[in-house]
């Protein structure tokens, strides 16, 4: 969403909940960010860009999952305490019901070389739509090479050296502070 386009009326609490349950009925292997963003950000314009990757990056730092955490905030923000309680309903219980059943089938069929196959490509296509969502969003907030040294530094501390994400935020955090600061002040 560019900043010239208005954002849409917050949601009803239903609608709220129906698009949560959505995206988790829709989203498999950890992809839910992306999904979340691709239908509050661009598809229904609820949440401008920014406010949406200011929740994600709060909610990833924040314990819990980082799912849950991000529909409690994009409730939140939209529609107050009941908002947050119904998009946490909806990205939460129709994905339980199905895990519930789903663990009961595996344990019956989960062995099969054709269920294993299954789950890898599952998993491939998760990774693909998160690695999707992370370079579009870089790409749409990111200033100059010194963000993406920067994105590069944690992918390296955090994916290759394998710090805690607590480490690697305590050591780029606050560079990416005072960039935000001087660019602020420009």
């Amino acid at each position: 969403m560019t900043p010239e386009q208005p954002q849409a009326e917050p949601p009803g609490l239903l609608a709220l909940a129906l698009s949560f349950a959505r995206i988790g009925m829709s989203s498999f292997g950890g992809g839910n960010a992306a999904w979340i963003r691709r239908e509050l950000v661009e598809r229904r314009r609820w949440l401008a860009q920014d406010e949406f990757l200011t929740g994600y990056a709060m909610c990833q730092v924040m314990p819990g999952a980082t799912t849950v955490n991000l529909s409690i905030f994009c409730g939140t923000k939209l529609r107050g305490a009941a908002g947050a309680l119904s998009a946490c309903a909806g990205i939460v219980l129709p994905p339980m019901l199905i895990i519930v059943l789903a663990g009961l089938a595996y344990f019956h069929v989960g062995k099969s070389p054709l269920m294993q196959h299954l789950l890898a490509g599952v998993s491939a296509a998760a990774v693909g739509l998160t690695l999707q969502m992370g370079l579009s969003s870089a790409r749409r907030s990111f200033g100059g090479r010194i963000e993406w040294l920067l994105a590069l530094a944690v992918i390296a501390m955090v994916g290759w050296l394998r710090w805690p994400i607590l480490d690697a935020i305590a050591s780029v955090g606050p560079l990416s502070i005072l960039l935000a600061y001087h660019r602020a002040g420009r």
